[in-house]
Order: C-alpha cells, then sequence, then structure tokens
C-alpha cells in the first residue's frame, strides 16, 4: 500500500496506537487483545499486506527509529547497526520489565566515537515521579550494567561532528518484581507536533489511578544533513489533586536533552506559587512556551498524588517548531557548553535579523569562540552580549570577526545575533561557547527562555514566579514591519516599591 497515505495500526488497552510502515514494521504491544487497523484514503489503491504476531517475552527491534517504547523481560536492541548515523541524533528509549526487579544491558557491538557519541541511561524514582540524576553511559570499556529498576531510560546521542556506525544492546531482566504499588504507563512520539490528552480512551480508561505513573518519551528521527532541531512545548490545561491529609500533589515533571551528559529539569507542574495556597484542587492556565527544547527531544513524567485519590491530567499540548540550523535563531540550553550552527556552507538571505538565546546554567563568564564563518566581514556580523537580570545588557556587544573570533561575556546568559544586509550573500556560521568559570554561590535569579519564529499566531505568554527572568526573542529570516501588541500584563510591587518590568529592545 502507499506509503504516504494508508497504513496498519496496532494498540491494546495498555499500549498506545502505533502505526506500522514498511520502515517501522516491527513492534511489541502489551496485553492479551490487540486491535489491528488498516486505513486507506480516496486516492492511489495499492495491494494488501500480511502481519505476522507471536507471544513471547523476549523482544528483538531492529529498525531504523530513533527511539520508541520496547517492553519485555530479555532480548536484543540493534539500531543502524554497521550502517552510518546522522550528526545530532537523540534518541530515546523506554525499556520496561514489568515483571522484573532489575535489568542488565550489555553493548555487543558497536563503532561509534568513543569520545563523542554515547548511550547514556538514567532511572526514574518512582516515589515522587523524578528522573534521578545518576546519568551512566554504557561503553566498549564500560559495555555491562546492571539497574534496580524495571523502567529504564536510554538516549543515544551523536554529536555534529564525525559519524559513525550503530550498536547492539542486550537486556536481561532479573528477579521478580514485588507488589510496590504503582505500575507505568508508557508513550513515545516522534511527530513532527501532535497533541498528548492524558488520560483518555486510548488509555483504556478516562481516569488516572493513584498508582499509575505515566511517562512521555519524545525523539525524532532525522537524516544525515537536517538541521538542529528545537521543540516548543506548550501547555493547554490540567488539574492537581492534593492528597488527604498534606499540601502534597500530584506532579508533571519534564527533562530535555543537554548538549553532552545527562538531561536538564525543566518546569514543573503545578508551580510552587500555586501549591502555597494548599486548596483540594489546582488548575493549571493554558500556556504558551513552558519551555523549548533543543534536539527536540524531552521526556515528561506524569505522578498522581498518593492513596485514593484521582488526579485528570488534561490535554498536554506538544508543538515542535522544527526550527534548526537554517532558521533565524533559536534556544541554546547547554549543561556545560554547546554550539550555535546556522546555514553552515548554506548561502543565507539579505537583510536577516537573527537572535539566538544562550544558556549556560551555573556559568559565570561564558567564553564564546567563532569556528567557521562565511559571511562578509565588511557588512554582515555576529555579536554577542551579556544580560543584567533586570535592567540592560552589561555593556555593548562584541562583534565577532576573523580577527577578533574569541570573547568572554559575565553571567550565565547571552544574547547572540546575526544581522546580513542587502547586497552579496554568502554563507553562515558556527560559533562554540563553554563556561570558563562556575559560579561559587547559587544564582539569585532564574531564567526562562522562549524563541518564536514560526508561521502566525505569535503570541507568548508566562506565568512568573519570584526572582524569575523570562527573555522572549522573536526574529524572522526576511526583512519586515512588526506590530507588537500587549494583551495582559499585571506587574507586582513589594512594600519597598520595586515592581516587576518589562522591557522591550
Amino acid at each position: 500500500f502507499e506509503k504516504c497515505c494508508d497504513y496498519v495500526t496496532i494498540s491494546s488497552a495498555e499500549t498506545p496506537a502505533i502505526k506500522l510502515t514498511s520502515t517501522n514494521g516491527i513492534a511489541t504491544v502489551t496485553g492479551s487483545i490487540v486491535n489491528v487497523t488498516f486505513v486507506s484514503d480516496g486516492s492511489v489503491m495499492g495491494s494488501g499486506f500480511r502481519l505476522h504476531f507471536e507471544n513471547n517475552t523476549n523482544v528483538f527491534v531492529e529498525d531504523e527509529n530513533c527511539g520508541g517504547l520496547i517492553i519485555g523481560e530479555n532480548g536484543l536492541l540493534n539500531y543502524k547497526l554497521r550502517t552510518y548515523y546522522p550528526n545530532n541524533e537523540r534518541c530515546v528509549y523506554l525499556l520496561h520489565s514489568p515483571n522484573s526487579r532489575s535489568i542488565t544491558l550489555e553493548l555487543l557491538e558497536d563503532e561509534f566515537e568513543v569520545c563523542c557519541d554515547f548511550l547514556h541511561v538514567n532511572t526514574i524514582d518512582p516515589t515522587n515521579g523524578t528522573l534521578r540524576n545518576d546519568t551512566v553511559a554504557i561503553t566498549r570499556a564500560n559495555n555491562t550494567r546492571t539497574f534496580d529498576e524495571s523502567l529504564l531510560v536510554i538516549v543515544f546521542r551523536s554529536d555534529s561532528g564525525t559519524r559513525g556506525k550503530g550498536f547492539s544492546l542486550q537486556f536481561t531482566s532479573n528477579g521478580t518484581n514485588a507488589n510496590l504499588g504503582y505500575n507505568y504507563k508508557l508513550r513515545h512520539v516522534s511527530d513532527s507536533y501532535g497533541t498528548i490528552d492524558y488520560p483518555s480512551a486510548e488509555w483504556g480508561d478516562e481516569e488516572s489511578t493513584n498508582n499509575e505513573i505515566f511517562v512521555l518519551a519524545s525523539s525524532l528521527n532525522t537524516r544525515d544533513g537536517d538541521a538542529l532541531f528545537t521543540s516548543m512545548i506548550n501547555w493547554n490545561s490540567g488539574t492537581f489533586q492534593k492528597s488527604n491529609d498534606s499540601c502534597d500533589y500530584g506532579s508533571l515533571s519534564f527533562y530535555s536533552t543537554q548538549y553532552f551528559k545527562g538531561w536538564l529539569e525543566r518546569p514543573r507542574l503545578p508551580s510552587v506559587n500555586a501549591t502555597s495556597t494548599c486548596s483540594n484542587v489546582i488548575h493549571e492556565p493554558a500556556r504558551r512556551n513552558i519551555f523549548n527544547t533543543e534536539f527536540s527531544s524531552f521526556l515528561a513524567i506524569y505522578k498522581p498524588i498518593s492513596v485514593g485519590v484521582y488526579a485528570c491530567l488534561s490535554c498536554l499540548l506538544l508543538h515542535f517548531c522544527l526550527q534548526g540550523n537554517d532558521k533565524c535563531g533559536g534556544v541554546y540550553v547547554g549543561n556545560n557548553s554547546g554550539e550555535i550552527i546556522y546555514k553552515e556552507n548554506i548561502r543565507y538571505d539579505a537583510n536577516e535579523q537573527c537572535v539566538f538565546l544562550v544558556q549556560v546554567p551555573q556559568a559565570e563568564t561564558i567564553v564564546f569562540s567563532l569556528q567557521t564563518r562565511g559571511f562578509e566581514d565588511c557588512c554582515d556580523y555576529v555579536t554577542v552580549g551579556s544580560l543584567a537580570a533586570f535592567g540592560e545588557t552589561q555593556s555593548p556587544p562584541v562583534i565577532m570577526s576573523t580577527t577578533n573570533s574569541t570573547t568572554i561575556i559575565t553571567g550565565s546568559v547571552a544574547i547572540v545575533t546575526f544581522t546580513s544586509d542587502g547586497s552579496i550573500q554568502q554563507f553562515g556560521f558556527r560559533l562554540q561557547f563553554h563556561a570558563r568559570t562556575k559560579a561559587t554561590t547559587n544564582f539569585q535569579y532564574t531564567y526562562i527562555l522562549a524563541h518564536q519564529n514560526q508561521p502566525p499566531p505569535f503570541e507568548f505568554s508566562q506565568q512568573m514566579g519570584p526572582n524569575q527572568v523570562a527573555i522572549f526573542a522573536y526574529a524572522r529570516s526576511f526583512k519586515n514591519n512588526t506590530q507588537l501588541n500587549i494583551t495582559s500584563f499585571r506587574p507586582q510591587i513589594n512594600a519597598r516599591c520595586d515592581s516587576d518590568s518589562l522591557s522591550i529592545y
């Protein structure tokens, strides 16, 4: 049948619908009853299909998909084995063995760069619904590791340099899992945009009980030469129930992959301000851009509150704005380092005005180094400037050029711009950054970064907490006029007459 328009899906009460194609022809479904659906459109008619199924606790996964769900006691994951994988991949796998006490991983074969490409494994703490900061690298030198959990979060990450070939990872379950009072509902998405409504009929019920932990993973399939993607995550609505005997609430935690090792903790719902009221139910209103994540890979963990309480998490809206190295601007967050690649070896347009927001959490100073450049020194330029938490930029932006390719800024957040004139169009640039010194004291402010350049409607809203700074950048890759409307702004004023402020540049 037609790859574009006709398809087969399989699902069960425990597993959401999985679309089967010629490149994604193998899937594992939990449950004794499986629904198989074939859908054809109204255009070209094709031929049918043959679908094989078997009952087996051993799982063999070998396909081209970057990430996914793997449910079984024992098995093998082969990803692009002996085949070159693309640059800048962040493939997220949720590996679950429901009836086991621990899982052993063994890397049987790999041909990826030891220096720069990695298999990383984390576990989830089911008592509070958070991702543990326990990242373990599975390498040739450390090829076998046992984890004392029934669910593992596995990430394969490649850098933007030399490409390698894939891997073969074997997993083996150990022991019998005692009744710990919770179970997992898992989902992986690889679409460029979508909406997650949980709980819903898709999950076999309309309620989320206290012992269900919902884990959502996202990672996109990429091709060689694809741009670096960032995802804009929007929250549509949701309610969180309070515990009967305390002010503890159900929670939704977000994480995004970092440039190198580990995960970066992003916003957690409900907010601290909302929980301080200790009301029975908290309704979190809709918010756009609750966070941006590089590489379009992220993790969301929802855990209801304790015994006898039902929580309703309704409609988590996910937007992937696909703003990569051919898009004008974006948000770049690095654990210790990172890089901005914009139209490197690609001709840029006339009259571009691009804004890139950079953050290196806990950095006291950041070093920026212009690695490659193809633009005119006379007329097109890259600037780097630092930002004060409340006020204007601390110093005039530094213009990066062939003769001034390195600069140091103070603070953990920087604003990078690229501007081209209306004459000759040449090629873009690669700008690397890393923390030069780390802060010795805790930061007084936390930053929320957001960027937009996608099609209308253009809108940004943010509910602010104490000592928070939101920086929103808007930039298009062509010259145009922009009208800005402020639809709502309610500043708070303290006893010293200090006020919240909104500055526009």
